[in-house]
Parts: C-alpha cells; structure tokens; sequence
C-alpha cells in the first residue's frame, strides 16, 4: 500500500501556489560516495564509501524539504553517487512522501534487495530509475569496476517489478560497453517501454580523479548509433526536417539557450544550491541561508551577473543540432560561450549524415 499521507488539499494547494517564481522541480544528491567505480563518472568522488562527515544528515534534509515545499515544490529525485548508501535513507525518503513530493530515485540498483524493495512497494516512488552497464559480468565489471554485479542488479530489477513499483531501465555506453547496446535494450524492454540511453559523456567535477572523454565515443561513432536506433533516428530526421538556419540563437546579453535556474535546482550533499546538476561551480550555501533567498534571489543573480558574453557558438547557424549548453562547455575545460570540439564534430556529423552538410554554414574559428 503507498503511503502517502499529503492531503489532496494540500497537494493541490501546492500546485496552485500563487508566486511569480515557484520552486517546481527539485534533484538532491543524498551522497556523492558510490560502491562503483564507473570510468566514466564525472563526480568529485567516485568510489569512496567512507567519509561521509561532511554529508547533511537527516535532520538538515528535513529541514531543506521544509523549505522546498514552502516554496512550491512537488516534484523531486534522489540521486547520488548512490543515494542508497546514505544511513538515512528510509527516514528521509519516508519524510520526502508525508510531505507530499513526486519522487523518482536514480540508482546503480546493485544495493536495491527485498528489504528495500518492500519498502519502496510501501513508500511507492513516482519511478525508480536503473541505469544498466552492460549485459555481462565481464562487461560490467570493465565499466565499474566491480564484480559479480550484472546479476545482482537484474535479480534486483526483476525483485521490483514483481512488486509492481514502475521502473525505468536506461544505458550509457562508450568503447568500454559499445558492443552491449543491443543487448541492454533487450533487457531494458522487459521492463519499460522506452530505452533511454546517452552517448555524449561530459567532462568531471573539479576535484575527479577520471577524464570520462577518454573513453567517449566519436562523434562518428556517435551519429552511427544514432541512425541505427529507430527512436532515436526519427527525433534526430525531426530536428534536422524543422531545423532553420538562424544565426542568433539566444538572448544577446547571456550564453544560456536553456531555461536554467527558472524552473528547478539541485543541492548537494553538502548543501549546495546549483541552478542545475552539472553546473557544480555555481552554489549558493544551504548550510548558512535559506532555500527561498538562494531560489528567490541567489541563483537569479548568479546567473545574471556571471562576465559570461555569447560567443562563437551564439553565431553558428547549427547550434540547435548540436546541443551544446554551459555547463557542458565549463566540463569540457572550454570557455562558457564555446567552442566546444567535440559538440562541432558531433554537429559536423549530424549534417552529414542527415543530408545537410552542404547548408550549413559553421563559423570557420569553430573549424
């Protein structure tokens, strides 16, 4: 039985807030300690189970939530590292649901058991969310660099979906698990309907011990994936059919095409405030403010006083199919306003493969 005990009262109450700025969306990171090892990780502590003494316990969380709620918000997920080494998981997932929040948990799956399961089954999340390495013990341990962990996620997987909790089962690939992507979707539909996956690895947090662009793919080997996947292929021929040449893309007195830091935030395990997840040096500290000034007036000027000026990827006619965004730039080591090498490859490529090549015009300083 879920239970959810926020009245439909004060859910719709919350739904309705009247303010100009409501806080809709919000992702916390319980702890950025992880059993895996994943080359590709771009956290600042891939790895370590142990040092947790900085992480916000329980009572600090509370308190954020307390805040959060106040301030509009409804819709929430967990993510780490892996949110289920934290000591206060159940409590503060029980205390997330009875104050009323959607909740999706992101998860490597490998510590989801029935103890677990028979708690979320009563603690019902919106979605729990697995992300599959590989379809082998040898590859999975090549990613994470564990082992004997595929089949104890997959027991894991099959554990929750006889308890009806929804799921969904998503990949990541580069040239350590490329040759699993048929096989990863497989799996991955015997348990949802829709496969997502990602290719394009960002750069790591300041601090990461690992560079996930050594092992990234190609952006030729990038589009080739692309165009063998039928969804995937459709949403790019989409795109590409309604894409206009257009050689101002944004707002003239910023670099960001994206609706960061309006809609939603994400704080850490340390209690910083960010306006997104992968903007890691943009933070506002919870640990000494409030949730409604760093939402209502911190991250807002953040964002508008950053000496951040558009560039060159602000003047090319294709940075709609390119997908570049800051904080990509900021990980790859790049300035905020680009170029980004590797999103130019991955641009040059689409045209190509998609019949465009000869239309658009890329700013010969991003060549």
């Amino acid at each position: 039985m879920d239970m959810q005990l926020c009245s439909i009262d004060d859910f719709s109450k919350r739904l309705k807030k009247n303010d100009k700025r409501p806080l809709r969306t919000i992702s916390i990171e319980l702890t950025r300690r992880c059993n895996f090892g994943c080359v590709h990780c771009f956290c600042a502590k891939p790895n370590l189970i142990e040092n947790s003494t900085n992480e916000l316990g329980y009572d600090d969380w509370n308190s954020i939530f307390e805040q959060c709620s106040a301030e509009g918000g409804l819709f929430l997920t967990v993510t780490g590292g892996e949110p289920l080494l934290h000591k206060d998981f159940k409590r503060i997932w029980r205390n997330l649901k009875q104050k009323g929040f959607l909740i999706t948990l992101f998860t490597n799956g490998s510590l989801l058991n029935e103890d677990i399961a028979d708690f979320l089954a009563q603690w019902t999340p919106a979605e729990v969310s697995v992300t599959l390495y590989g379809a082998s013990e040898e590859t999975y341990q090549n990613v994470t660099g564990c082992k004997n962990q595929f089949k104890r996620v997959i027991d894991s997987l099959d554990i929750l979906s006889e308890k009806k909790i929804k799921l969904e089962v998503k990949g990541v690939f580069s040239h350590l698990n490329k040759h699993d992507f048929k096989a990863v979707k497989e799996i991955s539909r015997r348990y949802c309907d829709l496969f997502r996956w990602d290719v394009e690895l960002v750069g790591g947090f300041p601090g990461c011990k690992r560079n996930p662009q050594d092992i990234r793919l190609s952006p030729k080997e990038i589009v080739e994936m692309e165009s063998q996947e039928p969804v995937r292929n459709k949403t790019m021929q989409n795109l590409i059919d309604e894409w206009v040449p257009s050689s101002v893309s944004i707002n003239n007195n910023n670099v960001f095409r994206c609706n960061v830091g309006n809609g939603g935030v994400h704080i850490d395990a340390y209690g910083g405030m960010h306006p997104c997840l992968l903007m890691e040096s943009l933070k506002y500290d919870l640990t000494s403010g409030s949730v409604k000034e760093g939402w209502k007036k911190a991250i807002p000027e953040m964002l508008k006083t950053l000496p951040f000026q558009p560039g060159p990827c602000q003047d090319c006619e294709a940075v709609e199919i390119c997908g570049q965004c800051v904080a990509f730039a900021l990980l790859e080591g790049c300035p905020a306003a680009g170029p980004v090498p590797f999103r130019c490859g991955l641009v040059k490529a689409r045209a190509e493969k998609y019949g465009i090549g000869n239309k658009i015009m890329i700013p010969k300083k991003l060549e």
